[in-house]
């Protein structure tokens, strides 16, 4: 494992920092990034890296919006266009701040190209390990203080190589709880105790049978954006949609558009997080959220039994039906016509690209099955 014990066990990464520069820095950048920074050390050192055989095992580009070309991103929606400003955001600051702490003389060996690189790597191939159990396997801490979040990332070798599947159920551990660590650090430090980590599945597998993992229960959303890749069918997929989308189809609507809807309905969905999980799926329809957001507001008699419309029995789907089925093609409407930009791109498709047209079709497929569970409703 390249973990947290890795980095700070490394007298040459060590090295790189400017010893007062890291002791005056506190809180300043994520572990993924200084895990990033590693990786990218270990390239540097080339043929001598005790990691070569795993650098070579790593791809040399990835499919994430992140990496769309400028032309694809105008026929991305809103919300994948966020995260990749956040995910930027995080990026080049900490690649400023770890740069900061550098040694003059190794600076010129790590670029922001290179960075971004090595920061999906961990972002799409890293697992959880408890960074923190580990304290006590290393002399002296030099990072722990610099670290703005728990170091509880962790890059695995050949277990990287597993794909997801949504079917498959997957725990992972090490072989000694956290207290034993610390009881028998000495002896786990000289090899007279073995400290490995285990991947369990609780569904038989056969012989020649593809071993997949569990990244976790993530619809395709998550999984275009921090890994690059969707799954077809994905049998707990589902879409989130925000008070925008709602906003933007009263405004489009003949009659909701000349409504004055009271400014108490949208402190009340604010004030109960009514607006942050809105979402669709194929087994509910619209989930419980999103009903309640739009009996709220689109029902002009739900005034005052706002508790009631939310938590209670007075939200009827029939008042919100058409509502809903309207919002929804909305969005089947805005994702074909991303989808067909993308696909009339004249200069061709990135990968990224071509990922997210998948995201879209996939997304679309979703859509239809949502609008024929609610019309027979």
């Amino acid at each position: 494992m390249i973990c947290y014990h890795t980095l700070e066990s490394d007298d040459g990464f060590v090295n790189l920092f400017s010893i007062d520069e890291l002791e005056c820095a506190k809180s300043s950048v994520t572990f993924q990034s200084l895990l990033s920074l590693y990786l990218l050390y270990q390239s540097d050192k080339g043929e001598s890296s005790k990691w070569l055989a795993y650098l070579r095992s790593l791809p040399d580009s990835f499919t994430n919006p992140y990496f769309c070309k400028k032309s694809e991103l105008y026929f991305l929606p809103e919300s994948i266009l966020e995260k990749i400003v956040e995910q930027n955001e995080v990026i080049k600051k900490d690649f400023i701040e770890l740069t900061k702490l550098i040694r003059p003389e190794f600076k010129e060996n790590f670029t922001l190209e290179a960075f971004k690189w090595a920061f999906f790597v961990c972002n799409s191939r890293s697992v959880y390990l408890n960074g923190k159990c580990l304290e006590p396997l290393v002399d002296h801490l030099n990072f722990k203080e610099l670290l703005s979040d728990s170091p509880d990332m962790a890059l695995a070798p050949l277990l990287d190589l597993l794909n997801h599947s949504d079917d498959a159920i997957t725990k992972s551990q090490l072989n000694h709880s956290e207290t034993s660590i610390e009881k028998h650090s000495e002896k786990i430090k000289t090899g007279e105790i073995r400290l490995s980590y285990q991947l369990f599945t609780t569904k038989s597998i056969k012989k020649f049978d593809q071993i997949f993992i569990n990244y976790g229960a993530f619809n395709n959303t998550k999984l275009l954006i921090e890994y690059g890749f969707i799954i077809p069918n994905n049998h707990i997929d589902f879409l989130e949609f925000t008070l925008d989308d709602i906003n933007n189809y009263i405004k489009s609507h003949q009659i909701l558009r000349t409504m004055m809807i009271p400014k108490h309905k949208y402190k009340f969905i604010r004030d109960h997080q009514l607006d942050e999980q809105m979402f669709i799926d194929q087994t509910d329809g619209l989930n419980h959220n999103f009903q309640a957001v739009l009996g709220i507001l689109l029902v002009p008699q739900n005034l005052y039994n706002l508790t009631q419309v939310a938590f209670g029995d007075e939200l009827k789907f029939s008042d919100i039906k058409q509502h809903a089925t309207e919002i929804v093609r909305g969005k089947k409407m805005n994702f074909e016509k991303f989808c067909e930009g993308l696909e009339k791109q004249s200069d061709g498709l990135s990968r990224s690209g071509n990922a997210c047209v998948e995201y879209f079709r996939e997304s679309i497929k979703l859509i239809d099955k949502v609008l024929e569970f609610i019309e027979n409703l």
